[in-house]
């Protein structure tokens, strides 16, 4: 099997056309590209260059954006700064949607597909070509070097919401594109469809080496169990997970693996950092995820060099197709999509390390990670890093300070509290009669699981003692005000924190 990159299964002969005169080195360096270079030139060679004349840098991003894009040529006029920060607030809602589109061309647009709208209101967002292809490759160099589809017949079974949503119909048109390519892939789509997914694992799933489920975590664990009281015996399948839209924590994650019986955790499983602005931002890797695991069993790492604070996510990413820069603690990104976008603000915390970076922190108490990485036969992929602690305006206030979903996560998610809660809360900022502020957590039970008096205790227990060891400024409220700073806890049943289990929920009310 050929693999080097050809544009042509991916595009008619026309686009194809197009593409090979539009001067565009990226697409030029696709036409020779070969993902087992590109594998290897990340793990064995120096780090932020894929495609050598390929790569687009950030100031040719930008120049090109300057010069092709209306709604930011004015911008630059009407601002007269050479690097304006946009967001969704002052750019992309601010504007006609044609004037986002290179020279004004709806051509630009040919998928579109819609923000979740977990943070506000959701926007209609084209994705050109070049996003197709790159999640293309980065997905093939994924499944091929992490999950081995080139040596097992899979069954991908892609379980996120179709439709307008971004990551359904993107992960669907990657893997038709990489299975089109002579491995033995096959992929179906039944979206969030829980039955669906089981009847398919139970009639077809025997025929295939592995099976690799791609969705959102939570739904994730929740067709592994219903699988489970179905009959399904799911140590006896060669199970691979791909999550996405999600943070998820490493006592998740050990849970879910438990359950199938899995104990190769740094090759089962990888969680994806993407948005429908600029589509993969970046990706776990068996390197990322040996990481953040060992920043999680180690306090003295966790304390010195994360300041203790509780990670979202941590992930890799490739910097000759995304740009990241870090500005007072949020994530600034520039990309080539439908909508090129340049300094455009995230709104995630978070921050960006080179692999030097990480390797120096590591350093710095006395660790050396790559020397623990060999030792487990875990690949260093020679990329540099995100780390995020949240989104900016995913937080609720508590006496003017931040309470994070994924403080209350990491609660719901440990040992003692997994057996009968789902992990999923919404939480919110609540007054009592006399004008008192307090912090009230809704937490879902298992299914079958009933309210009670001593679940509620455990839980608000566990909750306060994260909150307290996580969160700095929670911990110093509590040593002033007491126990009015303790969370106030309400069980629902299943089923009642979201109705749509597929797609993200809204994890604040305000």
């Amino acid at each position: 099997m050929s693999t080097y990159f050809p544009l042509i299964p991916y595009y008619s002969r026309r686009a194809y056309q197009i593409l090979k005169q539009s001067k565009n080195s990226f697409f030029s360096a696709l036409t020779y590209f070969n993902v087992d270079f590109a594998y290897n030139y990340i793990t064995k060679s120096t780090p932020n260059v894929i495609i050598r004349d390929g790569v687009i840098s950030e100031r040719k991003l930008g120049e090109y954006i300057c010069l092709k894009v209306p709604a930011y040529k004015r911008l630059l006029k009407e601002n007269r700064v050479d690097k304006p920060v946009i967001d969704k607030e002052n750019y992309l809602l601010e504007n006609d949607f044609t004037d986002m589109l290179p020279n004004g061309d709806i051509g630009y647009a040919d998928v579109i597909s819609v923000s979740s709208g977990s943070s506000g209101k959701p926007f209609f967002w084209p994705r050109g070509k070049y996003l197709e292809l790159e999640t293309t490759i980065i997905h093939e160099i994924l499944l091929k070097y992490v999950f081995d589809i080139d040596k097992k017949h899979t069954l991908f079974i892609n379980a996120y919401s179709m439709g307008m949503y971004v990551a359904g119909v993107f992960t669907n048109n990657a893997v038709t594109r990489i299975a089109e390519r002579g491995y033995n892939i096959s992929i179906i789509n039944p979206g969030i469809s829980e039955k669906d997914i089981i009847r398919i694992i139970k009639e077809i799933g025997r025929a295939y080496d592995q099976i690799i489920i791609s969705g959102y975590p939570p739904f994730i664990l929740d067709v592994i169990e219903a699988g489970r009281n179905e009959g399904i015996k799911w140590k006896e399948k060669d199970l691979k997970f791909i999550f996405g839209a999600e943070a998820i924590s490493e006592e998740w994650r050990n849970n879910l693996l438990k359950l199938i019986g899995d104990t190769n955790k740094y090759f089962s499983s990888f969680n994806t950092y993407g948005s429908a602005d600029l589509a993969m931002l970046g990706h776990e890797t068996p390197f990322s995820i040996f990481i953040k695991d060992q920043l999680v069993k180690n306090k003295h790492l966790y304390k010195t060099i994360l300041n203790s604070r509780s990670i979202s996510t941590l992930v890799q990413y490739h910097p000759s197709l995304k740009h990241f820069n870090e500005k007072n603690g949020e994530l600034f990104c520039s990309g080539l999509g439908g909508i090129p976008l340049y300094n455009y603000n995230l709104h995630d915390h978070g921050s960006v390390y080179t692999i030097e970076d990480m390797i120096g922190l590591f350093e710095s108490v006395g660790v050396n990670i790559i020397k623990l990485a060999e030792k487990e036969n875990i690949p260093i992929w020679n990329l540099p890093f995100v780390v995020l602690f949240g989104k900016s305006d995913q937080t609720v206030t508590l006496y003017g300070l931040n309470v994070y979903p994924q403080t209350i996560r990491k609660a719901l998610e440990s040992k003692e509290l997994i057996d009968f809660v789902t992990a999923r809360s919404t939480i919110s900022t609540e007054y009592k009669k006399r004008g008192t502020q307090y912090l009230k957590v809704i937490v879902e039970l298992k299914k079958g699981e009933r309210v009670s008096n001593s679940k509620r205790n455990k839980i608000s227990e566990k909750v306060f003692q994260i909150l307290f060891e996580d969160n700095y400024e929670y911990r110093t409220l509590y040593q002033k005000i007491g126990d009015k700073a303790k969370p106030v806890i309400k069980l629902v049943m299943y089923g009642r924190i979201a109705e749509n289990r597929g797609i993200k929920q809204q994890w604040i009310k305000r």
